[in-house]
């Protein structure tokens, strides 16, 4: 029998990256697009996964170290983000 993965919510996480990452705070995907954090995980092992919820692409949990997470920049989504979105068709 294995042991069931255990994590817990915590309220806020301090990336290299980004800098402190809480609940409400707006980041970017390179493909995903914009979005707001809605949790953070840290799982019994240390590592931390992050519930984003994207506009164009719903609720998805990713872990920042693989994630290539932004600050989104004050002209919108990036060029990437506008390519993928057209593909698909969401745009």
């Amino acid at each position: 029998m294995t042991a069931k993965k255990q994590s817990k919510s915590i309220s806020e996480v301090t990336l290299d990256n980004l800098g402190t990452v809480k609940r409400g705070k707006v980041l970017e995907h390179p493909v995903f697009g914009i979005g707001t954090v809605v949790d953070i995980a840290e799982w019994a092992s240390g590592d931390i996964t992050i519930n984003i919820d994207f506009k164009e692409n719903g609720t998805k949990w990713l872990v920042p170290e693989f994630a290539k997470l932004s600050e989104p920049t004050e002209s919108g989504p990036s060029r990437k983000v506008r390519f993928f979105n057209k593909v698909l068709g969401k745009f």
